[in-house]
């Protein structure tokens, strides 16, 4: 009995996603598929558009198997440590034979060597990439520019994001000599085109969509790039209702937390110490996130890496607290969030296997490492501030604790 792991953050889950699941157990032959998700916050710096727990349903009705949690510390890093995490994680269970992502180039070999080279840094790599950085280009640029002087090969593959993800994933592997064995499926679509006259729409549309018609009705024009009727009724039911959510939701609470926190910003995971003296000067005088945001960014300084920072802020995640959980190793526990009972057999192999606790809920047991219980009170004061927001915006809820909330089982 095989299984295959996908790493998303499925935000929202569409058929784009339902069609990389059914290809992923077509080219593998797997029996399972696992998929590790970010929880109510993602990698882009933001809080998903909707929560978790609906996610995971959404997720299971379109073809996953067993959905586990992707510590938030880890779900809001850098490409290459959110890939480096999950793989981590896949690679503790012990059940994981492969890992399926999507890529632009859809070409495993080329991606590999990006992965051998970035892995293994030569000298005219390393030099061009510090001359790069020096002029004081972002990194994604300067390893781009590296990347070509180094290889002789063109690197626009570079400027595409699930490209660098999969690269990403690949180095991890090689990193942790992985047993599992790698597999891409070629992206449809364009990662970012907000067009919704397409085989497939990409995520950012669907959730510019849903947050345009907040205030007015679910968009049925988008319900074609869902997959199912079941989960296609639930996110009509829920529209409105539960979500859609967006970072100026949690604006006033951000807020709050600069007037405490920005004068010692660089303590922060993601906020070097250029980036907070900038905040210093203008965080006092915006008036909503987007404005802040905008008004921090330089050349060296991307958005997704402001906006990052700017994430961790707002849930409290420091900088010391990701040293010491990367010192003690990337995978210190999962969560799972939801599975199938027809797959029930997965989650009870990933228990017997794991050289992690595989944990049911999110109170912790007393027999939890010191790391481990780090970073569940993380993922536990995430959630709980993503469902008050939630509760205030859409009233019609109660808030529930992390502690309460049942996993997902359908």
């Amino acid at each position: 009995m095989s299984t295959v792991g996908i790493i998303a953050e499925y935000n929202p889950f569409h058929t784009g996603h339902a069609y990389q699941i059914a290809k992923a157990k077509e080219i593998t032959g797997a029996d399972h598929v696992l998929v590790i998700m970010s929880g109510d916050f993602v990698q882009r710096g933001a809080p998903a558009v909707m929560d978790k727990y609906l996610r995971t349903r959404l997720a299971l009705e379109g073809g996953a198997d067993c959905v586990l949690e992707l510590p938030v510390w880890m779900a809001t890093a850098s490409a290459a440590d959110f890939a480096e995490g999950a793989v981590s994680i896949f690679h503790a269970l012990g059940c994981v034979d492969y890992l399926c992502f999507g890529s632009e180039s859809g070409e495993l070999p080329l991606l590999e060597r990006a992965a051998e080279l970035f892995l293994e840094e030569p000298p005219s790599f390393r030099q061009e990439l510090k001359r790069q950085l020096s002029q004081g280009k972002s990194f994604p640029k300067a390893r781009k520019a590296a990347w070509e002087t180094a290889s002789g090969e063109n690197g626009d593959f570079l400027d595409l994001p699930n490209n660098i993800l999969g690269i990403s994933y690949l180095t991890a592997l090689k990193k942790q000599n992985s047993s599992i064995r790698p597999v891409t499926v070629p992206r449809k679509g364009s990662f970012h085109s907000t067009d919704l006259d397409q085989e497939f729409a990409s995520a950012s549309a669907l959730r510019a969509e849903l947050l345009k018609n907040a205030a007015i009705s679910f968009p049925k024009e988008t319900l074609s790039f869902f997959p199912g009727n079941p989960a296609k009724t639930l996110l009509m039911q829920e529209f409105g209702r539960s979500y859609p959510m967006d970072t100026e939701h949690f604006w006033m609470i951000l807020k709050e937390k600069l007037l405490s926190e920005a004068d010692h910003a660089e303590l922060f995971a993601d906020f070097p110490k250029e980036l907070a003296n900038r905040l210093k000067s203008c965080h006092f005088t915006c008036t909503g996130y987007q404005e802040l945001a905008e008004s921090l960014k330089t050349a060296a300084f991307t958005r997704s890496r402001i906006d990052r920072g700017m994430i961790h802020i707002l849930l409290n995640i420091r900088q010391e607290d990701i040293n010491r959980l990367k010192k003690a190793g990337p995978a210190s526990c999962v969560r799972v969030l939801g599975f199938r009972k027809s797959h029930a057999g997965l989650l009870k192999k990933m228990t017997l296997n794991s050289r992690i606790p595989v944990l049911t809920k999110a109170l912790p047991p007393r027999t939890l490492s010191e790391e481990a219980a780090l970073s569940l009170e993380m993922d536990t004061r995430a959630a709980n501030l993503y469902e008050t927001v939630k509760c205030l915006l859409y009233p019609e809820n109660r808030p529930v604790h992390e502690y309460r909330q049942k996993i997902i089982v359908i």
